[in-house]
């Protein structure tokens, strides 16, 4: 895969997981169970490992020396650094498909977490409701 190629897959999945975070929120109140939290803690951990990755892979080497957002590189100390830093120790190979699957794998589980607690409170409504029918 190309550096452009991949950058673009990185922010496009960067804004997709920006657009479905406040659905892990609402989830997370919404069925506030001992699985659903768990599964939510280990959502921001991938997170968080996959930006530091990101951070690094747009940062190192060629990409962040040839991307003129990147306003880290605006500081002439940096670049020197950089090139100090691509001097001794190899370039990062940026392997962010696990870390994208990790990250898509725990919201599939979130989901059905959340599809799971839906049919209980959908049953439990059913049995109140078929209760309170026949008791009258």
């Amino acid at each position: 895969m190309g550096k452009r190629k991949q950058k673009e897959d990185l922010n496009g999945f960067i804004l997709k997981l920006q657009q479905q975070m406040p659905l892990v929120e609402f989830y997370k109140e919404e069925v506030p169970t001992n699985s659903m939290k768990s599964i939510v803690v280990a959502i921001y951990v991938q997170i968080v490992d996959f930006l530091g990755r990101a951070v690094k892979y747009y940062t190192s080497g060629s990409v962040g020396k040839l991307d003129p957002d990147n306003y880290f590189m605006r500081f002439q100390a940096y670049v020197i650094l950089a090139r100090l830093v691509d001097a001794i120790f190899p370039r990062i190979e940026a392997q962010f498909e696990v870390y994208i699957t990790n990250i898509q794998n725990s919201m599939q589980q979130m989901l059905a977490l959340k599809d799971a607690a839906l049919k209980a409170q959908t049953s439990d409504m059913k049995d109140i409701v078929e209760n309170s029918a026949y008791g009258k």
